[in-house]
């Protein structure tokens, strides 16, 4: 769809006025608290920052299964409404009926979610328990020559050391 498309489809669906599309924003939390709900009808996204900020501010969202989105899904239950990719404007006005209608639980354990798994601590403290054991398994496997302590890493209590891998 092009974008122009999308909101007229949409506004026939939904109504005039009632459906605002957002460019870029740079005060996003203050979009998000006047927002009912939020859409993201994307083809692809990898980790989708703005999916995560929606849960954050407790807005119930709709969005498309991108590869992301379903594993999520999978993982944790379902924190949205889904449309397929490339939805229609009925999909997507669909969707956002069921997004603001009784979605009270849905809307708060996907921000629960988010507060577990995704705040910048808990991603890096994730990424550093995946590099420590990437780092074990070659040295169990005789692949790593050596390691040279670098630095602390204070980005959470749990945190350990920071380490660079030196080849030979």
């Amino acid at each position: 769809y092009r974008l122009q498309d999308l909101k007229n489809e949409t506004q026939r669906y939904v109504g005039q006025g009632r459906v605002f599309f957002c460019e870029q924003q740079y005060h996003v939390g203050d979009i998000l608290a006047m927002s009912d709900v939020f859409c993201l009808p994307s083809d692809f996204e990898g980790l989708p920052l703005a999916l995560l900020e929606a849960w954050l501010a407790g807005v119930p969202t709709v969005t498309s299964e991108f590869d992301s989105a379903v594993e999520m899904r999978e993982q944790f239950g379902p924190l949205s409404s889904y449309v397929p990719i490339n939805p229609t404007g009925e999909d997507i006005a669909d969707a956002v009926r069921e997004a603001v209608g009784k979605n009270y639980e849905k809307t708060a354990n996907a921000r629960e979610i988010v507060w577990q798994n995704f705040t910048l601590p808990t991603l890096c403290l994730k990424w550093e328990q995946y590099l420590s054991a990437c780092v074990n398994h070659w040295r169990q496997k005789k692949h790593l020559p050596t390691i040279k302590k670098i630095g602390q890493a204070d980005v959470h209590k749990n945190s350990t050391s920071v380490v660079t891998l030196m080849g030979q």
